[in-house]
């Protein structure tokens, strides 16, 4: 079982996944990336009224680096919430060996509107980007299981219960996207540049 909970670490609180297996101690991952005025208040020192706005969206703290889940031999790389919306925190995680990737979210701020959907391709992107098979649990939906070409292999939607059974087949191989995220960015760039160049003339 995987579930997201805050944790406490020393003083501070983190937002974290948990892994629950049999016959192995529980793991956890904690979130790196974390949402400003969702889970911490940014620049404190500078904004009168910190501490209480802390108080009411949260005060988390992030981790200095991220941890792989180790689970049926394979390595789930774990993305919470918003994470898997950057496309680097995921690639990150597939070079670090994560053979499947795993995302829980809580989207009922968003009752039913876009966001969910929104969210969900955000997911499906990263699948794709990095040729893995990813699962999306999310409290209120849409939850997801997303093959690694981005397809979905099946969905619940928003307020729908259910179970989503299916295979899935954990990778080793690096993508391109993944070896060189970078490389996408930079031809666009470039693209542009030259379009610029020759508009000109």
């Amino acid at each position: 079982m995987l579930f997201n909970t805050p944790t406490q670490v020393s003083s501070r609180w983190r937002n974290s996944v948990v892994l629950l297996a049999p016959e192995a101690p529980p793991e956890r991952a904690d979130k790196r990336h974390l949402v400003p005025f969702g889970e911490y208040v940014p620049l404190r020192s500078l904004l009168p009224g910190a501490a209480t706005i802390a108080r009411v969206v949260g005060d988390f703290e992030p981790a200095d680096d991220f941890d792989l889940l180790a689970w049926n031999g394979e390595r789930l790389g774990p993305a919470v919430c918003y994470e898997v919306v950057f496309p680097g925190e995921v690639a990150a995680r597939v070079r670090r060996g994560a053979t499947l990737l795993v995302t829980v979210t809580n989207d009922a701020w968003y009752g039913d509107s876009a966001a969910p959907r929104q969210h969900l391709r955000a997911a499906r992107f990263r699948a794709a980007e990095n040729r893995r098979w990813l699962a999306r649990a999310a409290i209120t939906g849409i939850s997801a299981l997303v093959r690694p070409d981005g397809s979905l292999a099946g969905a619940l939607g928003v307020g729908e219960q259910g179970t989503i059974v299916s295979g899935v087949v954990g990778r080793s191989d690096l993508a391109p996207y993944t070896r060189a995220p970078w490389l996408v960015p930079a031809l666009a760039a470039l693209l542009a540049a030259v379009a610029v160049a020759l508009s000109r003339r």
